[in-house]
């Protein structure tokens, strides 16, 4: 069973993998809406994008807290 790291809430930032096709803001925060099941032995999360009210699939590897962005 996977362990997540966030919890439904939680404002992260989103660093989409570069070989996604996906067009999100960026140096926005994200909510965590919704865990979802792992892929891969890796957790999924939903976040949505608080300025433009989109929602997002997110892997915990492309996730970051406020704190530790890059």
């Amino acid at each position: 069973m996977a362990q997540y790291k966030f919890k439904i809430g939680q404002m992260v930032f989103f660093r989409p993998r570069a070989n996604r096709r996906i067009i999100a803001p960026v140096n926005q925060q994200y909510r965590i809406t919704q865990r979802l099941p792992a892929a891969a032995g890796e957790p999924q999360y939903q976040i949505r994008c608080e300025d433009t009210e989109r929602n997002f699939l997110a892997s915990e590897r492309e996730l970051s807290s406020p704190t530790g962005y890059y």
